[in-house]
């Protein structure tokens, strides 16, 4: 599985030595008292064989959000998802989905300064209103089942009126928010592709 600013990209799920090798970063130290993902837990998606197939909303899982980086394709938790990944990991995207108001499908070109081009050209995406305590359970279940790109703002606006509390933004403001959230969860590994959030060095560090 690839995880936060690995060198390359594979599809195939991962053991703590392989994610170790990778990221410089052991599944334990993210998970104890100080790790990213002590209040985060839902964050790690695992096979029924205890292997990393999915982190931080990227997953070899198919879901509707089809990502596609170097020629390797992968796939996101939510529509979120697909316009943050790009960045962290510091490629270029193309992103498949498809609205759930209309069925029809949507492309999308992201970089890691953000969306460069949209197909149809008005998408835009939902985004619910939660709390910690309900991400800490699930944060598939309580928040990326409702979050969506619409082909339009018509279209998303129409969905988010029988969703209580969801809102639509555009992309630009979508994009923005979710580098932001990032940064809060993942700065270090932000800020520097070579170390890792428990500070040790990442692999291809010099």
């Amino acid at each position: 599985m690839c995880a936060p600013r690995a060198h390359g990209l594979e599809r195939k799920p991962t053991g703590n030595g392989q994610w170790r090798r990778a990221t410089g970063v052991a599944p334990d130290a993210l998970l104890g008292p100080w790790g990213t993902l002590s209040t985060w837990p839902s964050l790690i998606e695992w096979n029924d064989n205890r292997r990393v197939v999915g982190f931080a909303g990227l997953t070899l899982e198919p879901t509707r959000h089809q990502l596609t980086m170097n020629g390797v394709t992968l796939f996101a938790w939510c529509a979120w998802d697909t316009l943050f990944i790009p960045k962290i990991l510091g490629v270029t995207a193309n992103v498949e989905s498809t609205c759930p108001e209309t069925g029809r499908a949507i492309s999308l070109t992201v970089s890691a300064s953000g969306v460069t081009h949209a197909e149809p050209p008005g998408v835009v995406m939902s985004l619910p209103h939660t709390t910690l305590a309900a991400m800490n359970e699930s944060v598939r279940a309580n928040f990326c089942q409702h979050v969506f790109f619409f082909s339009s703002i018509e279209d998303g606006t129409a969905w988010t009126s029988r969703k209580p509390e969801t809102i639509v933004l555009n992309l630009e403001e979508a994009f923005e928010l979710g580098v932001r959230k990032k940064a809060l969860q993942f700065g270090a590994l932000l800020d520097d592709p070579h170390t890792g959030v428990d500070g040790s060095p990442t692999r291809g560090a010099r």
